[in-house]
């Protein structure tokens, strides 16, 4: 029987800890011991959250953001989200995605959802 998490490492918070920068947009955000920050130079966007290990079994990890102070055209951006990240660090340099979807103030609807964001990190940003 094949392990179906060949390839991958165990899941520890110590293993996130970096600063990040988003490959699409260049907002950048640090991951220290479980707590997620960060904020938008461009939009004024303050982020904070939570990164939980739901099992050391694969590089997966339960992510709880919140944005604030979201300006302009960034407003709908306000909210709490929950999701997952996974971490990749047989590549060179290491990749992070993150997919969260959550509540929004100013959303139609109240939901948005934030598509897959793959993460590099990047110790000058």
């Amino acid at each position: 029987m094949s392990n179906c998490n060949s390839g991958l490492d165990r899941a520890s918070l110590g293993s996130l800890n970096a600063r990040y920068s988003a490959a699409t947009t260049g907002a950048a955000i640090s991951i220290n011991d479980g707590v997620v920050s960060g904020q938008g130079a461009a939009n004024g966007c303050v982020l904070n959250g939570s990164v939980t290990v739901p099992s050391s079994n694969a590089d997966v990890y339960d992510m709880t953001l919140t944005l604030a102070n979201c300006a302009a055209s960034f407003a709908a951006l306000n909210g709490q989200f929950t999701g997952l990240a996974a971490l990749n660090d047989g590549t060179s340099p290491a990749q992070l995605t993150i997919a969260v979807s959550g509540a929004a103030a100013a959303r139609a609807g109240g939901r948005y959802t934030w598509k897959p964001q793959l993460w590099r990190p990047c110790p000058a940003c």
